[in-house]
C-alpha cells in the first residue's frame, strides 16, 4: 500500500487495509450474482458495428469559419440558460448558413433531434 507523504499513521494504514479486505467479500459476491445471470440469461453475441464519420474535413473548416468566434462568445455566458440559448441559436445559424437551401453543404444538415440527444450539457445538471 502507498502511503500518500507520510500522511496515514501505521494504525490509519491498518484500517484501509481492513477495509480492503472487507469489500473483497461484497466484490465477489457481487460478480457470483453476475455469474448467475450470465447463466441465466445466455451471453449475447457481439452486435457489428462500424464507425463512421458524421463530416469530414470540409466540413470542420467550415464550421469553424463560420463559427469559432460566436460559439467562443456564447461560451463565455455565465448564466447557464443565457449560455445555452446562446450556443443554442449560434448552431442553428451555423447549420442554416452551411446546409440551407442553395448553401455549400445543402442536403447535408444535422439530423433532427431532441435536444437531450444533442449534447449531455442538455440533460446534466452540470454548469
Amino acid at each position: 500500500m502507498v502511503v500518500l507523504r507520510g500522511r496515514c499513521s501505521e494504525g490509519d494504514q491498518e484500517v484501509i487495509a481492513e477495509g480492503l479486505e472487507a469489500c473483497k467479500r461484497w466484490i465477489r459476491e457481487a460478480i457470483d450474482l453476475q455469474d448467475q445471470l450470465v447463466d441465466r440469461a445466455g451471453v449475447r453475441p457481439d452486435l457489428h458495428w462500424e464507425s463512421q464519420l458524421d463530416y469530414g474535413d470540409d466540413v470542420a473548416a467550415k464550421v469553424d469559419e463560420l463559427g469559432r468566434d460566436r460559439l467562443a462568445e456564447a461560451s463565455r455566458i455565465a448564466d447557464k440558460t443565457e449560455r445555452n440559448g446562446a450556443l443554442d441559436a449560434a448552431k442553428a445559424d451555423i447549420v442554416a448558413a452551411l446546409c440551407g437551401e442553395g448553401a455549400e453543404l445543402a442536403g447535408r444538415g444535422a439530423r433532427s433531434r431532441p435536444p437531450s440527444a444533442r449534447s449531455p450539457r442538455a440533460s446534466s445538471g452540470n454548469g
